[in-house]
């Protein structure tokens, strides 16, 4: 399998920490050292609402019901932030289906975004079962969780329900709806037209498609979608967690709560013993995260999805929304996806996006061609705000939005640059080579860097970073070189436009063996 990179700065965190409204934040399982890459919340801040919440699995049937893909944990989304967001810049691929997670969390608020796209890259109907949630609480730890509110107004959790409010009963009371919530509480919101989707409510612990909550600990809930999804359909399912404080501790300090099963930190810390201790009115918070579940099913928070990624959600009714057109990008010159794009449409972001798509399909599973060295972890996020320029202030000009590859023999700031070889690994330039620099001023999306002969000397496209690349017409044959990833990238529709160098035929051999046209400079007018 190719070695794909999706850069990013060197952290050493386990989480990357997001503020919220609630003067608290949200620790996201992203691409930091140590973490799942899953999109789960570790713990949603020092009340502690969640011990690890938000995450997936997944269940992939044929559409006789055959399973293909029993209960699987998902993580290695490749989840790269972009202020209030992150991207999934390495969808997941089981059974078939690519799997790609985008999370929003506006600070000014105290609720996060799932949008979690599923896309049928096969020749036949597949049933995907989803399961969405975690441990809204630890076992006993903050009091054990129990059901306060859904939406019909009862304490039984429903298939039509739109949300579910819980909270962390420490005291044991009758009615947890008037708390206290030991831990903070938190609400689930599935979804404004969940009957029909939303198939069951299974332990997250263990097979939640097999095994129904409550479990041992019913903190543990997963919410149990199905979709059945045609040959070459992308659907989507959209869900908010909002969460609350504590309604016993402040969280200046530590709990008066022994913690034995949790993930939290510190442990041992001390309660808050300063002036003007703020602990909220039991029931308070729960109220507050209720109201916010209600907001949200009556009016979600859309900002930031394209029309097309508004189109595909099955659990909610957006409307509103202009039809969407079938652009695709295979086999669409620069021009063509140039045209769609001043027409509207489709985005840049959701070009990328695709890209994506097809090279965790062909690139990193399937036919394998691994023509990719790395991905630009900012690619999603550049595709974005270069959207957004456009729509203020109309496009730069023809390259505005198309995504580009550079042969990884050419320098790109923010990646590596290895020439392939293992030894350069962890080369990063500090400055943009003269050709990348250009395409940036044009507004192009660096994508990534291509696969390449080491060093890149030879005719097979063989390195010791990304392994062999496989040609665009059958993988077990070879591409030519030296440029033979940036060609094979092109040819199979992994990237619009790609660049590599030329020595002696290393542009002619690639283009040759894929079937494409190159320019081959002439010597003094581009940089060497």
């Amino acid at each position: 399998m190719a070695a794909v990179v999706a850069a990013a700065t060197f952290r050493t965190e386990a989480v990357t920490r997001l503020p919220s409204a609630d003067g608290q934040f949200w620790d996201i399982q992203d691409t930091s050292p140590w973490a799942q890459d899953s999109g789960g919340i570790a713990t949603g801040g020092r009340a502690n609402p969640f011990n690890g919440f938000g995450y997936l699995k997944i269940r992939v049937r044929s559409g006789s019901s055959a399973t293909l893909v029993p209960n699987r944990y998902l993580s290695g989304f490749g989840l790269a932030r972009d202020g209030e967001r992150f991207d999934s810049i390495t969808p997941l691929v089981y059974g078939g289906v690519v799997v790609a997670r985008a999370i929003y969390a506006p600070q000014e608020s105290i609720y996060l975004r799932y949008f979690d796209s599923y896309t049928n890259a096969t020749g036949e109907d597949r049933v995907v079962d989803v399961a969405w949630g975690g441990a809204s609480g630890a076992f006993e730890d903050g009091g054990r969780l129990d059901v306060a509110t859904t939406s019909d107004g009862d304490r039984r959790i429903d298939l039509d329900d739109t949300f579910v409010v819980v909270m962390q009963n420490a005291r044991n009371v009758s009615d947890p709806m008037h708390g206290p919530s030991g831990h903070g509480p938190s609400a689930h919101v599935l979804g404004s037209h969940v009957s029909g989707v939303l198939s069951a409510v299974g332990d997250m612990y263990a097979d939640p498609f097999t095994d129904r909550w409550p479990g041992y600990d019913p903190a543990h809930i997963g919410y149990v979608f199905t979709l059945t999804i045609r040959p070459g359909q992308t659907v989507a399912l959209m869900t908010f967690v909002a969460k609350g404080l504590s309604e016993i501790y402040d969280p200046r300090g530590g709990f008066p709560i022994p913690i034995r099963d949790g993930i939290v930190a510190p442990k041992s810390q001390a309660p808050y013993a300063g002036d003007s201790p703020n602990v909220p009115e039991p029931g308070s918070e729960i109220a507050r995260v209720a109201a916010a579940a209600r907001r949200l099913v009556s009016s979600p928070d859309l900002r930031g999805l394209t029309p097309r990624q508004r189109s595909q959600i099955v659990n909610w009714r957006v409307g509103g929304e202009a039809p969407v057109t079938s652009f695709t990008v295979g086999e669409k010159t620069v021009g063509e996806i140039q045209d769609a794009l001043t027409r509207g449409e489709t985005t840049s972001e959701d070009v990328v996006r695709e890209y994506l798509t097809r090279l965790a399909l062909f690139d990193r599973h399937g036919p394998t061609f691994r023509a990719l060295l790395a991905l630009n972890s900012a690619a999603i996020a550049d595709a974005r705000r270069l959207d957004a320029e456009r729509a203020a202030s109309g496009a730069r000009g023809p390259l505005h939005g198309i995504p580009v590859a550079f042969k990884d023999n050419i320098d790109v700031f923010g990646l590596p640059t290895t020439g392939g070889s293992r030894a350069l690994v962890d080369h990063r330039p500090r400055l943009d080579s003269r050709v990348a620099a250009g395409m940036r001023r044009a507004g192009a999306v660096v994508l990534g860097k291509t696969n390449l002969d080491e060093f890149p000397f030879g005719d097979f496209g063989i390195s010791t970073v990304g392994g062999t690349i496989g040609n665009a017409y059958d993988p077990s044959l070879s591409p030519a070189g030296s440029s033979g990833g940036t060609a094979v990238a092109v040819s199979t529709s992994l990237v619009t436009l790609g660049f590599g160098t030329d020595t002696c035929n290393s542009l002619s051999n690639p283009a040759a063996f894929a079937s494409l046209a190159t320019i081959r400079t002439t010597r003094g007018l581009t940089s060497r």
